[in-house]
């Protein structure tokens, strides 16, 4: 025959990993009885739901006179005194080594185990301000596992609503309602991690997805290709805000050669800067820039240059428009090559400066089409060894060439 009795876990150590505990019940024996765990859905061989109780926790089971066995019903959420009885429970019958004992002495032996030190299973947060329940929990005495909460205060006026998934170290999966927050969360115990918005709130708008670490992010892709792609939006926006608080030094400065030439990057003593930078690298493929709406434009600029390509509507074009390349600087710009420097113009070549300097170590030609001019608002000076006029010995200039530009390998 089964009798509901009230007891306290004593032992829960199954080396045999068969879900058997020990508990002492003041009605049944001074000596731990073995307690069978049973739990709801749970399968042979494992499924459905598993969980143990703790040593200290009060319990109430279902006890088999003929068997000597208890079968595990509950957990006790508060902690009843041992003293305490449970009514219209009947002591049974001794059988086998279990005796039965008066309630005096059995009592003084169910105090000599001290109850868990654990909060239990239902904590404060598992009640409103009013006292009403609001959580349903599946969690270990370390707060991991699964809580469902649902509460709506009208003092103050408050919504909680959320599925939460919690790690010992309190790192956390959230699906939340709320709202105040209206998103699915993944957090670790630092508070980083991936926030996807629901619906709008005062915080975020709908849709949002944000990603945030203090520690390096890392996106790999093995086999295939990367993606992102702005449908119907606004602006993609990369800034790098770094004062480089957390950089890490490199002892050697990679253009401490040129130390006499660009003092600001390369003197003595001075390490690489790895902050605050944005870098844009290839290993075996072009890098590619592609602005293609009608009067689209690129600019690349610092605070003392800017280079700007910009289109425009051009009706002499047979595109239709036409770009300008602009560039400005309030320093130098300096143009060196190994090879040759060719500027071609289908119109003209304008070039404007206080002071003009042209040097070659071989030949200087120059050569007109129509009028060749040289005014002079002062003194004009020719040296050379010989100076011919009308002679016909003069040389025919070279033709610049001048390469066209191609398409990358997206036809751009």
């Amino acid at each position: 025959m089964l009798q509901l009795v009230k007891g306290q876990v004593t032992e829960v150590i199954d080396k045999s990993g068969s879900g058997y505990f020990k508990a002492k019940f003041k009605d049944i024996s001074t000596e731990p009885v073995t307690v069978i765990l049973s739990s709801p859905g749970y399968k042979k061989g494992g499924g459905g739901l598993f969980f143990m109780p703790d040593i200290g926790d009060f319990i109430i089971a279902a006890y088999d006179d003929q068997e000597s066995l208890a079968y595990y019903q509950g957990t006790l959420i508060q902690n009843v005194k041992p003293s305490s009885s449970i009514q219209n429970v009947k002591p049974s019958s001794s059988k086998g080594n279990i005796a039965r004992t008066s309630n005096s002495n059995v009592g003084a032996s169910i105090q000599d185990v001290k109850p868990s030190s654990s909060k239990g299973p239902i904590a404060k947060k598992s009640y409103s301000n009013v006292g009403a329940p609001i959580r349903t929990t599946y969690e270990d005495k370390f707060g991991q596992g699964l809580s469902i909460t649902r509460n709506r205060e009208e003092t103050p006026p408050k919504i909680n609503s959320s599925v939460d998934l919690t790690s010992e170290k309190n790192k956390k999966f959230s699906l939340n309602d709320s709202p105040d927050i209206e998103a699915i969360l993944i957090r670790n115990q630092h508070g980083e991690g991936i926030k996807i918005q629901g619906d709008a709130n005062g915080n975020s708008p709908a849709g949002e997805i944000s990603i945030e670490s203090n520690g390096p992010q890392h996106y790999i892709c093995r086999n295939t290709y990367i993606n992102m792609r702005l449908v119907d939006g606004k602006d993609i926006n990369i800034s790098n805000d770094s004062g480089g608080g957390m950089s890490t030094p490199v002892l050697t400065r990679p253009n401490a050669g040129f130390a006499a030439l660009y003092p600001e990057d390369g003197a003595a003593g001075m390490t690489p800067k790895r902050y605050g930078g944005i870098y844009l690298r290839s290993a075996w493929g072009d890098v590619s820039m592609a602005a293609k709406g009608l009067t689209s434009r690129i600019f690349l600029s610092t605070s003392g240059g800017r280079i700007q390509i910009v289109s425009k509507p051009d009706a002499t074009s047979p595109t239709g428009f036409s770009s300008d390349v602009r560039i400005e600087s309030t320093g130098d710009i300096s143009l060196k090559s190994a090879g040759n420097i060719n500027i071609s113009a289908d119109k003209d070549v304008n070039i404007s400066a206080n002071n003009m300097n042209v040097k070659t170590l071989v030949n200087y030609v120059t050569e007109s089409g129509g009028i060749a001019s040289i005014k002079s608002a002062g003194s004009m000076t020719l040296d050379g060894t010989t100076i011919d006029l009308n002679s016909g010995l003069s040389v025919p200039a070279v033709i610049p060439r001048v390469f066209p530009t191609i398409y990358n390998d997206y036809y751009e």
